[in-house]
């Protein structure tokens, strides 16, 4: 969270969001005044995470049920977030792109993810 390097009002967009596990510290982050946007394609997953939101009663959060190569981003972007997620999506390096390509300049996306070695063997 740290590497996105948010500030209050920031919009921050969570690419493959799941339950919404890390809406919290991007809500600390972000503030009342900042923007939360979960993309995921998993109606199951986002049934949760509406269910946290609505637990929490956060009111800038927005959940996008859609397929993370077809999102289109909002005009301003402060930050984009994945966790343990780019690897499921075939089409990675476009998703990559597009979220990259939407930042607001001196922004970041980070992502936290697994890849396994290219000989195919755990080190």
């Amino acid at each position: 969270m740290q590497a996105l390097q948010l500030s209050p009002g920031d919009t921050v967009v969570e690419i493959g969001c799941g339950t919404g596990l890390n809406f919290s510290l991007l809500h600390e982050a972000v503030g009342d005044r900042g923007k939360i946007i979960g993309v995921d394609l998993t109606p199951e997953m986002l049934q949760q995470a509406a269910r946290r939101v609505e637990q929490h009663q956060w009111s800038n959060v927005e959940l996008v049920p859609m397929d993370a190569t077809r999102y289109e981003y909002p005009s301003r972007v402060d930050g984009v977030l994945s966790t343990f997620a780019i690897t499921l999506i075939p089409e990675y390096d476009q998703v990559i792109r597009q979220s990259a390509q939407a930042l607001s300049e001196n922004k970041h996306f980070v992502i936290l993810d697994l890849k396994f070695p290219e000989n195919g063997r755990p080190g």
